[in-house]
């Protein structure tokens, strides 16, 4: 590539500014509120090292600066919005193939067998709601 400086360019959009000094928490939050206060034309993402800390921070600029635009971006969230997905996706393939299977076995006279599958389905599914808890609830 010739002009390989010229080409990427166009995707200089960031400037980053690191801070490495240690803070403490209030002092980063009052350091953060005031930098949304004043930079109001601009984007402004905040990387944070614990969940927690993220948690304190948005509701902190949340509760001080409610007119700022903001979101709340954490794989915590995601992890378990996604997780819940996967659940009730997985419950309902369940319930359709047991449901169709059974009315397959007794359509063509196996009323026996789909009894029996029948019955390990409402098994399996006692089982789970009795003794597999919530990731985020442990």
């Amino acid at each position: 590539m010739e002009d390989r400086q010229g080409y990427y360019s166009f995707f200089d959009r960031v400037d980053m500014y690191p801070r490495l000094e240690s803070r403490s928490l209030d002092a980063f939050i009052e350091e953060a509120t005031k930098t949304v206060t004043e930079d109001t034309d601009r984007s402004i993402l905040f990387i944070m090292n614990t969940v927690r800390s993220s948690q304190v921070l948005y509701e902190k600029i949340k509760t001080l600066v409610p007119e700022a635009e903001r979101y709340y971006l954490s794989t915590m969230v995601r992890a378990r919005a996604m997780m819940s997905l996967t659940d009730a996706f997985g419950s309902i393939g369940n319930v359709l193939s047991l449901s169709l299977g059974g009315y397959l076995l007794i359509v063509y006279n196996w009323g026996i067998m789909g009894s029996i599958i029948g019955s390990f389905g409402i098994v399996a599914g006692l089982i789970l709601y009795m003794f597999v808890k919530e990731q985020s609830k442990t």
